[in-house]
């Protein structure tokens, strides 16, 4: 699941993982062989260098999966 959002809205992303951590952890969900994974810029864990000779966007494109590569994308306004 790919999450969309400039940095001002932390608070609403953290809504969203918060759903999609309980979504994960339901019973309905686990029956279903299905889990949720949350692709975002700042996800603890992420693999994303920030190079010197680049944009930080640049370099979250460079090394996230693109929106098109997901099954979903959330976009945050």
């Amino acid at each position: 699941m790919f999450l969309s959002s400039p940095g001002d809205v932390g608070r609403q992303r953290d809504i969203v993982r918060g759903v999609i951590t309980a979504l994960n952890a339901d019973p309905l969900m686990a029956d279903r062989c299905c889990v949720l994974e949350v692709v975002a810029w700042d996800t603890e864990g992420a693999a994303v260098p920030l190079s010197a000779n680049r944009s930080p966007q640049e370099s979250v494109n460079a090394y996230l999966s693109l929106p098109r590569e997901c099954h979903l994308t959330i976009v945050l306004l």
